[in-house]
């Protein structure tokens, strides 16, 4: 037992050494490992291999296996075999616990395998980039394509548009050219028939003033001998106060006058005095047969014949209707006190007769006067 001590304690020196030795070899490897940096591959031969970046390998070469990692690497030809590759190995015989041994190819091995394999990964990475770059210039490309398509339908739905607007704007100012041209025709159109209108108009008062005075020419020259024999040219007006002259023309008619109508002529009335229309001025006529007015002049005398009662008014006679105070001829059988102004004398088979308006009067003696009685034409 002392001699086992003793032999331990005189190993001592080479036990520590062999400790500091292996405790070097350890930091150097781990120190090794930090530097290689990644994993290396690994192959199998007979049985499996594995390979793990990062500089290390597994190998087998008869049904082992192998490994490396971080620069280290292991191997057995039968067994199971460790080596690590930064300046030293383990290696193992066939069966055998094992001895340690350094060794700097392993890390150069592990570390150019690491090269290697970041290489091939570099290369495809940059294959592959390859590749993105030209899908993305592709895609680029149709989209400068697809902008492209889209501006130019867009430029040429601009131009449709503005093609419309043209078009519209065409239309429109045909539309309002046409009613321009409308509004213009009918507007000459309303002028020609005012113009038109006018001249008919113009034309129709001519035309009817021409007529008018015919007609009253002719109702003169029919009348005149008439009123000339039987009136003798004049009867007694009160308005006047004396004879007025039938035929006679004013310039305007008495401020006091009424509207008579007989048939299709019109006549004005004022005191007892009748009035025709003959161009600017109104002449004076006959008592007009039939007429009838309101009201009677205040110098007309009641007479009576056949028990009728007539109203003398200066040589005209009027007979009391429901709506006034009609003309009528003189009444046969009257007797009258005087003759009206005017009269004329005439002798028919030896007869003396005063004529007035177409009556004719026979003078009778009653007591010391001379009466007129309103006879027959004889």
């Amino acid at each position: 037992m002392k001699q086992t001590s003793r032999s331990l304690i005189s190993h001592l020196p080479v036990i520590l050494i062999a400790i500091f030795m292996v405790g070097s070899l350890i930091i150097v490897d781990f120190a090794s490992a930090a530097r290689g940096g990644g994993r290396g591959g690994g192959s199998r031969g007979g049985g499996k291999s594995f390979s793990r970046g990062g500089g290390g390998s597994r190998s087998s070469s008869g049904g082992g296996r192998s490994f490396s990692g971080g620069g280290s690497s292991r191997s057995s030809s039968s067994g199971r075999s460790f080596s690590r590759g930064s300046s030293g190995g383990r290696s193992s015989g066939s069966g055998g616990f094992g001895s340690i041994k350094h060794s700097g190819s392993g890390s150069a091995a592990s570390r150019s395998s690491s090269r290697g394999s970041r290489s091939g990964s570099f290369d495809r990475g940059s294959r592959s980039g390859t590749k993105d770059r030209s899908s993305m210039q592709g895609t680029r490309s149709g989209r400068q394509d697809t902008r492209g398509k889209t501006q130019s339908g867009r430029q040429e739905t601009r131009g449709g548009r503005q093609d419309t607007r043209g078009e519209k704007q065409s239309g429109r100012q045909d539309t309002r050219t046409d009613r321009l041209d409308t509004r213009s025709d009918s507007l000459n159109d309303r002028r020609d028939d005012l113009s038109g209108q006018r001249n008919d108009a113009r034309e129709d008062r001519q035309e009817h003033g021409r007529e008018t005075r015919e007609d009253w020419q002719d109702f003169y020259d029919d009348n005149w001998n008439h009123w000339n024999t039987h009136w003798h040219g004049y009867y007694g007006g009160s308005g006047f106060g004396a004879g007025v002259v039938v035929g006679a023309a004013l310039a305007s008619l008495p401020a006091r006058h009424t509207t008579v109508y007989v048939g299709t002529t019109t006549y004005y009335y004022s005191s007892g005095v009748y009035y025709v229309p003959q161009g600017t001025t109104y002449v004076i006529v006959p008592p007009p047969a039939n007429a009838i007015v309101i009201a009677l002049p205040a110098s007309c005398m009641t007479v009576y014949a056949g028990g009728t009662a007539y109203y003398n008014c200066s040589g005209a006679y009027y007979l009391q209707v429901s709506d006034g105070y009609k003309v009528v001829n003189a009444p046969v059988g009257a007797i009258i006190q005087s003759l009206p102004e005017g009269a004329t004398e005439v002798t028919v088979s030896g007869t003396k007769y005063y004529v007035y308006g177409g009556a004719y009067h026979r003078p009778f003696y009653s007591g010391g006067s001379v009466i007129y009685q309103i006879v027959e034409v004889p």
